[in-house]
């Protein structure tokens, strides 16, 4: 009876620590105008709300790193940035580090297929960034949806994880990013980056 409590008041406890740290992180959806790089090129709206720490601290220097790579987020030319979410994306990453500041934009590409801009955004990295998804894409194949990582190093925990997916109108694109603020947890083990899984 005693190991049934003590599993029990385990369980609570854990429950209650996850549901804390995932209640520090938040999810911002991308401000009207979208990336420069060499798409669209027009200023991203006002800054979203700052996202807390562990410790209640806001770390200011994360939140502008997040920022900046939204604003500057690198989309095939002609892309359209929009604050809706423009498909029914099949996968999302889940960032591993608790808390994190999070940001998230949307774009369509009209007459283009997921392969092509898969294809152009693995040669086309967001700036400071590189590409972590293993592998070409392979010549001839008609994919639904393609993820595309792009992170500060092969290994790294925070970066974007574009999601490539077939809309109705052609191609819809999602970058979902991710900036470590001081006081981030990572869990132990290997952990696959931003697109990676």
């Amino acid at each position: 009876m005693v190991s049934v409590v003590r599993v029990r008041r385990s369980m609570v406890l854990g429950l209650a620590l996850t549901l804390m740290l995932a209640g520090c992180a938040t999810n911002t959806t991308a401000r009207d105008g979208g990336g420069s790089g060499s798409a669209a090129g027009s200023d991203v709206g006002e800054s979203p709300s700052p996202t807390p720490t562990l410790s209640g601290i806001v770390d200011a220097d994360a939140e502008a790193l997040a920022q900046s790579w939204l604003d500057d987020a690198v989309v095939p030319p002609g892309a359209v940035a929009t604050e809706t979410k423009p498909a029914n994306f099949l996968s999302y990453y889940g960032w591993p580090c608790q808390p994190m500041v999070e940001r998230t934009g949307y774009w369509t590409v009209e007459a283009s297929s997921v392969t092509q801009v898969a294809k152009w955004m693995q040669q086309h990295p967001t700036g400071g960034l590189m590409v972590t998804t293993p592998g070409p894409i392979p010549e001839g194949t008609d994919y639904d949806e393609v993820t595309v990582g792009n992170a500060p190093a092969q290994d790294s925990l925070e970066g974007i994880a574009y999601t490539i997916r077939k809309s109705a109108e052609g191609v819809a694109i999602r970058a979902e990013i991710g900036v470590k603020p001081a006081g981030s947890v990572c869990p132990e083990g290997n952990w696959g980056g931003p697109g990676q899984g």
